[in-house]
Formats: C-alpha cells, structure tokens, sequence
C-alpha cells in the first residue's frame, strides 16, 4: 500500500483538442468553458468560433452541462461543414480499397529503402509532419 506524507491535492490537468483546426488548450482545472471550446452530442471537441450558430439555453439550463453536449445543429463537423483529416483519411481508404492495397506493397518497399527498415527514423518524420507539396 502507498502512503503518502505532506500535501496531496486532488486538482487535475485537462487539455482539450479542437477537431476542426487541431487548436490545443490545457491547464489545471481547465473546463471546456475556460478553453472557450464546447463538446456537441456526437462527441465533436471544437472552439466556440468554430460554432455555426450559438445554441439557446434556457433560463433552468446549466451552461456547464450546456457545454458537454451542445446541440449537433451548431456543430460544423456534425453538419457536414468540416471533415476531419481522420474521418478523411478513412473515407478515402473505404473508397479506394483495391489501389490502396495495391500501393501499400509499392510504399512499403519505399519507406523501407528511405530509412533503412529504421522505425525510429520514420516515427520521427512522421511526428515532424513535414508535407512536401507535389506541383
């Protein structure tokens, strides 16, 4: 068992990441109204500028609670204003399956040649997120 000598505090670190433009905010006791962000129904983490429209709160509505599921019809992701890179990059796979296994095989071998079957070599460049525009 863990004992603990002096001062524990039971304060906690939040950090919130906006879905449409990758916004990152964080802090002791952050809520989502102290990162100006809301969360909608579906679960979609976005920065209240981002909102299509503002949601109406009654008088008898907690504007904390308000935050944590905000209406979908203000959520620019849940009407289809915004696709996120993730559900992008999933659209696209389900749409071109057979070219992506096809390419799979051919990229494989070139990641390989480029950092020499070094992972850690290619989990950097894909941290650096460098993206190199084709003209």
């Amino acid at each position: 068992m863990k004992v603990r000598n002096g001062f524990v505090s039971n304060s906690s670190s939040s950090s919130f990441i906006c879905d449409v433009c990758g916004s990152v905010k964080s802090g002791w006791n952050l809520s989502l109204q102290d990162a100006d962000m809301i969360e909608c129904a579906n679960g979609h983490t976005v920065c209240t500028s981002h909102l299509l429209k503002e949601a109406e709160i009654g008088e008898d509505d907690d504007a904390t609670e308000v935050a944590y599921s905000y209406p979908i019809d203000c959520c620019p992701i849940c009407q289809m204003k915004v696709v996120t890179d993730d559900e992008m990059l999933k659209y696209l796979l389900l749409q071109n399956y057979n070219t992506f296994k096809e390419a799979k095989e051919k990229y494989t071998e070139l990641i390989n040649t480029q950092f020499s079957s070094n992972y850690k070599e290619f989990s950097a460049f894909l941290k650096k997120g460098d993206i190199k525009e084709s003209k």
